[in-house]
This record gives structure tokens, sequence and C-alpha cells, in this order.
């Protein structure tokens, strides 16, 4: 991850902005659909994303943009809706950020999105009963395994 820094002189406050520029892919894997998880099993290459970037304000977070489209994301400025008590908050680990959004980025969320990707561009299938799905998005962790019984933990 690259790291910009940049200091406003003359400013009544000190005023300093941050970008992390993050440049890697990022493959969704789960669509959630009027609250039912799916896998997704195959997906076009342009819907894959190819990173993002994090603005901050005096350490405190301003905005996400993402190189790609995304459901979740801004059609216009490509900038992933974030929630309210999430602007503005404090960022003491930018890594642990950067690993909650990815897996953030994972996620298709229909049930709160700008757009649906065309259907012949990815491929799901539901989640059985026996597969585990944890969004965690406070620990940035996402994982499907087998077991008995199925977890979800949206926020």
């Amino acid at each position: 991850m690259e790291h910009k820094h940049l200091y406003i002189p003359g400013s009544k406050e000190n005023v300093s902005i941050d970008y992390d520029i993050f440049v890697g892919k990022i493959i969704p894997k789960f669509i959630i659909d009027d609250g039912v998880p799916k896998t997704i099993t195959k997906i076009h290459e342009k819907l894959h994303l190819e990173g993002l970037i994090i603005k901050r304000f005096n350490n405190k977070l301003s905005e996400v943009r993402i190189f790609g489209s995304h459901p979740n994301a801004d059609l216009n400025t490509d900038e992933l809706c974030l929630r309210d008590e999430e602007y503005g908050a404090e960022v003491t680990d930018i890594n642990c950020l950067l690993n909650v959004l990815i897996n953030r980025l994972e996620v298709y969320y229909f049930d709160e999105s700008h757009f649906r990707p065309n259907q012949k561009d990815y491929e799901t299938k539901p989640v059985d009963g026996f597969m585990k799905i944890n969004v965690n998005f406070d620990k940035g962790e996402i994982h499907d395994a087998e077991a008995p019984f199925r977890q979800l933990y949206p926020r």
C-alpha cells in the first residue's frame, strides 16, 4: 500500500490529508440479496476491482474510492458507501481498515445497492445450510467453510 501525506499550510487548524492507495485485485465472493447469502461461483473479469484509495482528514476517515465498479459504490464518483458512523471515525490502524474494506468489497449487498450487475456476468449458488459464512467487518474477515451450521453477521 502506498501512502501520500499532504499538509495544508496557513490554515486555521493544522490540516493534514492522507491518501492510502492499494493496488491489487479484489474479486467478489458473495451476494446478499433480501438477506439471503449466495456464493459467487463465476464472475466476469470486468467485475474484478483493481484497488482502492482511502482518504483521511486529520486521520479521520473521509472517503473510500474504488478502482472499478461495485453495486455498493456510487456509479458516478466510484465512492464506496459507508455507514454514517464511519465518516469521521478516527483511523488507528490503516492496515486493519484496508482488510475490512477489501472484505466488504468481496460482498455485493443487493439490498442497499446502486445497481445490480448484469446476470450474464456472474453465476451463483445458494449457500447450503451446512456452509458457514461469517462476514465480520470489525475483524475484517470473511470465511466460507463446511460447518454444521450457518452464521451470517452483516452490520
